[in-house]
């Protein structure tokens, strides 16, 4: 951040790049505490369906209203609907995240592999 401040009047692209980082550090600070990113993370790849998960981010725009978003990748014969719906009740349940985003993916758009590494 300090970095980015330096340039930021000078330059479009590092004025961008301050304000994003501004915004995820705000963002950051604003998620209630006793959200563990690792364990929804291991929580969200346990749900049946799912092989791997990337991408993930959760942040707070006002104090007390956590959201997540993040790419769930699925095994083949999964349907996508039904494993969102699980992560979304999961999520509500277990961590009163009630607003999500989750892209499903049968193959990791990282990469374009399905879950075995197989193209």
């Amino acid at each position: 951040m300090r970095i980015l401040s330096a340039g930021k009047d000078s330059s479009l692209n590092v004025k961008g790049a301050y304000l994003e980082v501004w915004s995820d550090m705000l963002g950051s600070i604003g998620v209630p505490e006793g959200i563990d990113s690792d364990a929804v993370a291991a929580s969200l790849k346990a749900l049946p369906g799912v092989c791997d998960l990337h991408d993930l981010h959760i942040w707070a725009i006002t104090s007390g209203v956590p959201s997540l978003s993040g790419h769930l990748v699925i095994e083949p014969n999964a349907e996508g609907d039904e494993v969102r719906q699980r992560a979304v009740k999961h999520l509500d349940e277990s961590y009163e995240i009630e607003h999500v985003t989750l892209q499903m993916e049968k193959q990791d758009c990282r990469n374009g592999r399905d879950h075995r590494g197989l193209q």
